[in-house]
């Protein structure tokens, strides 16, 4: 049980809410003695330095019989607790003089300064406390600003007047840093990730270069020096300690599995540098007063609320300062170094001159990126240890840089100011193809430090060019580059022969698309010959579902403009020369582009520049997601050339994202980049297409791709308007969330499902009467049945038989089901299909010798007789007599007659009767 109130040593009842176990009363006489005797025996039995005392503020009985109960009471200056303290203080230093006491305390600012500076006045070292800077330390090494701050490293800052704050980073009760920074460390765009362990650990080295180099006492808690915490399963969280530690985890006090691998230089290199970094700094502190001594002049820019920050020490001996990027991203730090001169940066041995007005001046500094200058020289560590080399404030910059261009001699000429920095020692010129281009490569020229011109003759008509200037000094530094300057060689005018013909002008295919390049503003009827409505027609598609064709008005919405185009026939050629100023250019991206304004849908446009762009280009341009460009040559075609309208031509482009404009690239030269937007190549789809006189050709084709959509999807291709076209093929969607526009498609890809095969609804216009030769390619893509049955008739064409198809549509268009994949998958969908009329098709083989197959549909169910007769009339077999369901069906007749004899070879009538209507076809029977 409890003590008991007689006991001389311990309270029955603890006084204050920490307790562990028994609670001393430390007024008593009997464990005054008991505690001194104690501590004496250490002291002198076996020799300790000294003693760390944990949970120091219980040395105090409390203001009352009930001790304390409010911990923030407890934390309060209580005199009582001063006294007792100094007291066994006291006691201990009767024992031996320079024996450290450390206390584990947390109180109140002017008890801690009371217990510090306890007989430091008579020689005595004064009572040591307890810093904590898990928190900002942690924080700072993750990249994170919100609790960074490192003020409190240094004692004054925490208000004692002596340094006796033993500050740490990390203890029994902390979580390891390297945890968190595997767990939670911050992270850029570019790449740079602390949770990555070789990131994580360069961090240490940078908080570990702002602790060890700050006066006062510090701890280093076991195996922090090796970047120890997080594990493989966690097993090196520490439960308890504030953070969501795996359930591999041990609690707090439990044993925590010890790593030597982590010394060993070939399994854990990296761990190795940070041990070796830490040592370089741990003996740079003990060889310098400056990193320990009371005397030194210490100021901080460590605060949260900047990521670059910055340690000054001054003393007598000497001078250092401490510089580091605590972010995730490169920025600009500030050194201000304390005096110009020579320093000297510690982990490279180099030194850096520094003038007078480079003092202030900010080093450029990668993330997680620190350096240690001191004003005199001091012992290097091996190199390595650190991946960045010296650097200095850079020289300033050069200003009003000016380029000119020639475009008959091909060249830019540069001028420049010179840079304000008297060690400059020449000047780099580089060459980019953006303003904001890097200055790390891409270098054309270094001139000397005199020279503030440049003529660049390696530039090249039709790309736009930008220069910068850097400045280079007696460091090896360089200045951050000048505003840059754009030089583009660009002819002044665009020269146009523009023509177009129309053939007779009379059919719907001899209309053309026509437009004109550069900033033009003309109305197109006074490029025409003739009256409008008589000898010529123009029309301009506005992009509606319906009824988008507008007929020439005369208003200005029929006027030339850059990127606009129109339909038009005349009875006369269409041509115009003439010379158009050139449209303007923005730059985007590194590019220099002209731009289209466009509407939701289908657009004509034209490219208004003076030379040719393909189509890639403009995707990329656009970030490679448009849908194919169009031309119309009497049937549509796709092209992979933006061609110029200098020659009087426009295009059929369908806006499916709903861009408000278009960014053509102006780029000369033919290398050719690669469409990003292609995520099915159309050599792996089945395709189908539909020839017809005179060369009028269209073609579909369609497959399956995991990242298809249901209805229209950005990987279907949208199919142009067809008015015009004497011939076209198209597959149709009923997808009602894209326009009725975007329903008919010249590549359909459907979403691979649970079924055996895919159904493809076709479409086919042709005039009627008219002969179309369908033919499929790439059959290899097509599941192992591929037919084509037609939607009014139930007829079928087996295209894994043949490849060539020959029809003639009695009507303008015919509807066709296109359907691949198993067998028994077609031939179920094939049945389903409801044909419009009865149909009997042709047998096939025919002529045959042993067997043929007779095909017919039903438009509903119905009583059907199916009968073979011979010339003379008579009646050889009955093949069906009975009830069949709608659709397609099929018969088979081997050649006997109805008593099992062999017919004879000749000429037979296959008949079929069904709803009161006789169909009959002939089938010849060869021996």
């Amino acid at each position: 049980g409890p003590p008991t109130p007689e006991n001389p040593w311990a309270n029955p009842e603890a006084k204050h809410p920490f307790n562990v176990f028994n609670d001393l009363n430390h007024e008593s006489p009997r464990t005054q003695d008991w505690l001194d005797r104690a501590n004496e025996y250490w002291l002198t039995e076996f020799n300790v330095d000294g003693f760390r005392f944990d949970l120091s503020k219980g040395f105090t009985q409390g203001p009352n019989d009930q001790g304390y109960e409010d911990v923030g009471a407890w934390a309060g200056p209580d005199q009582e607790r001063i006294d007792l303290l100094k007291r066994m203080a006291d006691e201990i230093w009767s024992v031996d003089e320079n024996a450290y006491i450390i206390l584990e305390h947390f109180a109140a600012p002017d008890e801690e300064q009371e217990l510090a500076s306890y007989k430091v006045d008579q020689g005595q070292p004064g009572m040591m406390l307890w810093n904590n800077m898990n928190e900002p330390y942690s924080q700072a090494a993750q990249g994170y600003t919100e609790g960074s701050g490192l003020a409190n490293t240094f004692y004054e800052n925490r208000g004692l007047s002596v340094p006796n704050y033993i500050t740490y980073m990390e203890s029994h009760d902390e979580q390891w840093l390297m945890y968190r920074n595997r767990a939670n460390g911050n992270s850029s765009g570019d790449g740079y990730d602390i949770t990555e362990l070789e990131t994580g650990l360069e961090r240490q080295k940078l908080v570990g270069s702002f602790f060890f180099t700050v006066p006062g006492p510090r701890m280093l808690w076991q195996f922090g020096e090796l970047g120890y915490g997080y594990g493989d399963g966690g097993e090196q969280c520490l439960e308890g300690a504030g953070d969501e530690c795996p359930s591999a985890a041990p609690g707090r006090t439990a044993p925590k599995p010890i790593r030597w691998d982590y010394r060993n230089p070939d399994q854990s290199p990296n761990r190795v540098a940070l041990y070796k970094t830490w040592s370089a700094l741990i003996n740079l502190r003990q060889e310098h007063d400056v990193f320990t001594s009371p005397e030194t002049n210490v100021r901080l820019r460590v605060g949260a609320e900047t990521r670059g920050r910055r340690i000054e020490l001054q003393h007598a001996s000497m001078d250092a300062v401490v510089v580091g990027n605590f972010g995730v991203e490169p920025r600009d730090v500030s050194a201000d170094f304390p005096s110009a001169g020579t320093w000297h940066d510690f982990f490279t041995g180099e030194a850096v001159q520094i003038e007078e007005k480079e003092r202030n001046t900010a080093i450029p500094m990668a993330p997680g990126e620190f350096h240690i200058y001191t004003s005199a020289p001091v012992d290097t560590p091996e190199a390595g240890l650190v991946a960045y080399d010296a650097v200095a404030p850079p020289p300033s910059a050069p200003t009003s840089l000016e380029a000119a261009g020639d475009l008959d001699a091909g060249t830019a000429d540069l001028s420049w100011a010179a840079s304000t920095a008297s060690d400059v020692t020449g000047y780099q010129v580089y060459r980019g193809t953006a303003a904001a281009f890097d200055t790390t490569g891409a270098r054309i020229a270094t001139v000397g430090p005199e020279t503030t011109s440049y003529t660049d003759s390696t530039i090249s008509q039709g790309t736009a060019k930008y220069y910068r200037v850097v400045a280079r000094d007696n460091d090896g530094m360089r200045s951050a580059a000048s505003a840059a300057a754009r030089v583009l060689l660009r002819p002044s005018t665009v020269p146009v022969s523009a023509s177009r013909s129309f053939g007779e002008g009379s059919a719907k295919s001899d209309y053309r698309l026509v437009a004109l390049p550069g900033q033009v503003s003309r109305g197109v009827g006074s490029t025409l010959d003739g009256e409008a409505g008589e000898a010529w027609q123009v029309y301009w598609d506005d992009g509606s579902d319906e009824d988008y064709l507008q007929k020439f008005d005369g208003s200005s919405t029929f006027d030339f403009a850059p990127g606009r185009g129109f339909w038009a026939i005349s009875e006369s050629d269409w041509g115009v020369e003439d010379e158009f100023e050139p449209v303007s250019l923005s730059e985007d991206a590194g590019r220099q582009v002209a731009v289209v304004s466009l509407r939701q849908g289908w657009n004509i446009i034209a490219n208004p520049l003076g030379i040719d762009v393909p189509w890639s280009r403009v995707e990329n341009a656009n970030d490679g997601s448009l849908q194919p460009l169009w031309r119309f040559d009497g049937s549509f075609r796709q092209t992979d050339t933006f061609a110029s309208a200098r020659e009087g031509e426009a295009f059929y482009f369908h806006n499916q994202e709903g861009r408000a404009r278009l960014k053509i690239p102006y780029e000369t030269g033919t290398q050719e980049q690669e469409n990003t937007t292609a995520s099915v190549q159309t050599e792996t789809l089945l395709a189908l297409t539909a020839r017809g006189p005179e060369g009028a050709e269209s073609t579909v084709r369609v497959g399956t791709s995991p990242s298809a959509k249901d209805g229209v999807g950005a990987e279907d291709v949208i199919a142009p308007p067809s008015q015009f076209e004497s011939l076209s093929l198209r597959v149709r969607t009923e997808d009602e969330d894209a326009s009725r526009r975007a329903r008919s498609l010249t590549r359909s890809l459907q979403a691979p499902s649970g079924d055996e095969g895919t159904v493809h609804e076709v479409s086919l216009r042709a005039a009627p009467d008219t002969p179309v030769q369908l033919s499929v390619e790439n059959m290899q893509a097509a599941g192992e049945a591929v037919r084509l049955v037609n939607r009014q008739t139930g007829a079928s064409h087996n295209l894994r038989r043949t490849t060539s198809v020959e029809l003639s549509p009695s009507e303008g268009e015919r509807k066709w089901a296109l359907l691949s994949g198993s067998e028994a998958f077609v031939e179920a969908e094939q049945s389903e299909i409801q044909p419009e009329s009865l149909v009997l098709r042709p047998n096939y083989p025919n002529p045959f010798r042993e067997q043929t197959t007779i095909e017919y549909t039903l438009p509903e169910a119905d009583d059907v007789r199916i009968e073979v007769y011979d010339l003379l009339g008579r009646r050889v077999q009955t093949l069906v007599d009975g009830r069949r369901e709608s659709g397609l069906h099929r018969a088979t007749w081997n050649g006997r007659n109805s008593g099992g004899t062999t017919a004879a070879s000749g000429l037979y009538i296959v008949r079929l009767q069904a709803g009161g209507t006789t169909r009959s076809q002939k089938a010849t029977l060869v021996r």
